[in-house]
C-alpha cells in the first residue's frame, strides 16, 4: 500500500470515528488511553498474524484505526492542558489550611 491509499484509509476510519463517537477525551491522560488501547489491539492482531492465527487484513485494519485515533489524539493537543497546579495555587492552598488551622484552635 502507498501513502496516498493509506492516509485515506487513516481519514476514512477517523470520519466514522468522529461520528460514532463524537465526544473526545477533554484530558490527555485518557485521550491517550485510547491511542494505547487501539496500539494495543495492533499488537495482538500482530501477535495473532506472526502465530498463524490472523491475517494482514487484521494487521491493516488495526494499524488503520490506531493511525486514526493518533490523528484525532494530534488534533487535539493544543486543548489539552496539565493538571498540575501552580505555585500560586499550592501557596494558595497552604494559606487557607493555616487559616483553617488556627481557628478550629481557637
Amino acid at each position: 500500500m502507498y501513502i496516498p491509499a493509506i492516509s485515506k484509509e487513516i481519514f476514512k476510519e477517523l470520519k466514522a470515528a468522529e461520528e460514532k463517537f463524537p465526544e473526545w477525551p477533554t484530558d490527555v491522560i485518557h485521550a491517550a488511553a485510547i491511542v494505547a488501547e487501539e496500539s494495543g489491539e495492533l499488537v495482538k492482531a500482530a501477535i495473532d498474524f506472526h502465530y498463524g492465527r490472523g491475517s494482514k487484513s487484521e494487521l491493516l485494519r488495526e494499524a488503520v484505526q490506531t493511525g486514526a485515533m493518533a490523528f484525532r489524539f494530534l488534533i487535539d493537543l493544543e486543548h489539552y492542558a496539565s493538571e498540575v497546579p501552580s505555585i500560586k495555587d499550592i501557596e494558595g492552598w497552604k494559606k487557607e489550611g493555616d487559616r483553617k488551622e488556627g481557628a478550629e484552635g481557637s
